[in-house]
């Protein structure tokens, strides 16, 4: 019996050594068939990860005295003060560039002023007309480049405005530190500082205010990570949620509290494409399966159809009875990725039950 049927082992069959010859005609009824398929195979892992609000980051003020602190879990957004400094609101604006200079004067050409124009018009102020890229500011004759602010005449008259309505003196100029400057809103989570204490030190620690996953994953594996990756994570009632991959850390670090004998690693985000699965937590412990190594638009066969050959090599069987020799490729979810003479999308093969 074993000669003829071969054998059955961990999804494998074995046959005796033999050569395939494309020809030969099946000596037993087959225990079942499937058809060749040609898609994506793709390997998946599962990770351990943390539902949360992200990697916290740490603010830091400008020169003076903290004389008041948000609550840890406040959310603080466009134009709300995220702390007082010296007993005046210091606001929040929405921007990448942090106000590095004094904005004290007509015809200042840069960024930061771009966050100036960008903020006060979200917040409904009227701050006139910008220059064009490529024009020159006027009094001053700098030349106006993509994504530049010009302090017009017109943004002054608005920066008055809303100093006046902030509670603080109309002068008409912004200094560093009179504003924090941030990619969005944002929201507490820990205070660092406490009123009394310099202001131009570590505040507080904050993340973004839509909830995520975050994985440590490897140095070596997260290479196979792309932004934009779908993936799923099995929450703690035991409920599947599908999400996608944000983005991928560029530094690996070596794990905090280790022997350091352990891989460094590198911090991945995940959001979930519903984020009402997760409406009544806060933090928890979830579990992320993840993509590894893809091979798009390969012929696969269930892995119980491979016949492994004593001599070596593997074989499939061609329902009616030929034998097809074929190389194997990636091995993913219980199907092989295979190549061979006369192998094709929509071919029978033989597999075992």
């Amino acid at each position: 019996m074993l000669v003829l049927a071969g054998l059955v082992v961990a999804g494998l069959r074995f046959l005796p050594e033999r050569k395939p010859t494309g020809t030969e005609e099946a000596t037993g009824p087959p225990a079942a068939t499937a058809v060749v398929t040609r898609t994506d195979l793709s390997t998946t892992r599962t990770v351990s990860g943390e539902l949360g609000y992200g990697t916290p980051q740490e603010l830091e003020g400008g020169a003076g005295t903290v004389t008041w602190l948000p609550k840890q879990g406040a959310v603080v957004k466009r134009g709300q003060p995220v702390y007082r400094r010296d007993d005046r609101p210091v606001p929040l604006f929405y921007g990448r560039t942090p106000l590095f200079r004094p904005l004290d004067r007509a015809g200042l050409v840069g960024r930061d002023v771009r966050v100036v124009v960008d903020n006060l018009r979200a917040l409904g102020y009227r701050t006139g007309d910008q220059p064009l890229p490529g024009s020159p500011a006027e009094p001053a004759p700098l030349k106006v480049h993509a994504g530049d602010g010009v302090m017009t005449r017109s943004l002054i008259a608005a920066v008055k405005r809303w100093q006046t309505d902030h509670g603080v003196p109309a002068t008409g100029v912004i200094a560093p530190g009179d504003v924090l400057v941030h990619s969005g809103k944002l929201r507490v989570a820990a205070l660092i500082a406490r009123p009394g204490r310099p202001s131009d030190a570590p505040l507080m620690a904050v993340t973004g205010t839509a909830k995520v996953v975050t994985v440590q994953l490897d140095a070596g594996d997260s290479g196979s990570v792309r932004r934009g990756d779908a993936v799923r994570v099995t929450l703690p009632d035991g409920d599947v949620a599908k999400a996608k991959v944000t983005s991928v850390g560029t530094t690996a670090r070596a794990p905090e509290g280790g022997d350091g004998t352990e891989q460094p690693r590198t911090t991945v985000t995940v959001k979930l494409d519903d984020s009402g699965a997760v409406s009544r937590l806060t933090a928890a412990p979830v579990q992320v399966e993840v993509t590894g190594e893809t091979r798009p638009d390969v012929l696969a066969v269930p892995v119980g159809a491979l016949l492994a050959l004593l001599e070596g090599g593997y074989a499939v069987q061609i329902a009616g009875g030929a034998l097809v020799p074929v190389d194997t490729g990636l091995f993913a979810d219980g199907r092989v990725e295979v190549s061979g003479p006369g192998l094709d999308e929509g071919v029978t093969v033989v597999t075992a039950s």
